[in-house]
């Protein structure tokens, strides 16, 4: 609902939490055709839920910034469902907070298959409506008249008891007195003598001596040799290949073993 905001200002502080402004803003994209919900649990384990937001508010200025990723039908305008998603945020955050929009960012993050959905459907969505709240009638306050009386009783204070003397249960201890100790006789201290110091003779002074540099050598010219011309190989025709005669292997000839026999058993 609107609010005035020299009012808010004069009479408190007006603020909206996250959850709020994220259900006014994912309302506003439900308005818009070709726009789909998705359940992160009926997508699959590796799904995502859509539309997804992030919004940040500053209440003391009265400024909202979102970036929604949401989710568009396919076949559908996928650019004129973004733009209108776009407006209908603005459009929404201003009827319904009075907060001014800095930024809106629409991200279309995936196209499923649905029903088909044509670009004057999108531009023909309705504008967010406000509600304004029922005010009921102010109700007059009656008196209550009782009839029946409830007797007041007195409270009794109770005396009070006389203190007794408590005598203690034990014996006072007697405080023993102690003997302090005799002081220790100190022992005198000697210092030891002191050196004679000896007279520390310093090295002479180093004498510094003049370093010649050599002179330069002069540079020699070199000389190349000259280079030697390539020399092309001649190839020649290959040679005539003669092919190799084999000779003519033997014939076998047949061998014919008898077997002997010796008193009826073969040797």
């Amino acid at each position: 609902m609107p609010h005035d905001s020299s009012l808010a200002r004069s009479s408190g502080s007006l603020r909206f939490s996250i959850k709020s402004l994220e259900r006014i803003v994912g309302t506003a994209i439900a308005s818009v055709p070709g726009t789909v919900a998705i359940d992160a649990k009926l997508a699959g384990l590796a799904g995502r839920a859509f539309p997804r937001l992030l919004i940040q508010s500053d209440p003391t200025k009265e400024v909202v910034a979102v970036d929604a990723n949401i989710a568009v039908t396919w076949p559908s305008p996928v650019t004129a469902v973004a733009e209108a998603a776009r407006a209908a945020i603005e459009e929404a955050v201003r009827t319904y907070t009075g907060y001014a929009t800095t930024r809106v960012n629409v991200t279309v993050g995936a196209a499923v298959p649905g029903e088909r959905v044509t670009g004057l459907a999108v531009a023909s969505r309705r504008a967010p409506s406000v509600t304004l709240p029922h005010t009921r009638p102010q109700r007059e306050l009656q008196a209550i008249e009782t009839t029946h009386l409830v007797q007041i009783r007195s409270v009794s204070r109770p005396e009070p008891q006389p203190v007794r003397a408590v005598s203690p249960r034990t014996a006072p201890v007697s405080v023993v007195s102690a003997a302090t100790p005799q002081p220790a006789a100190l022992t005198p201290v000697r210092s030891p003598k002191s050196a004679e110091l000896r007279p520390v003779a310093t090295p002479p002074a180093l004498q510094l001596r003049r370093v010649d540099t050599p002179q330069p050598a002069p540079l020699r010219p070199v000389r190349t040799p000259q280079p030697a011309t390539a020399w092309s190989p001649t190839l020649r025709p290959n040679a005539t290949v003669r092919r190799p005669m084999a000779p003519r292997p033997e014939p076998l000839r047949e061998i014919t073993i008898q077997p002997l026999f010796r008193g009826g058993a073969h040797e």
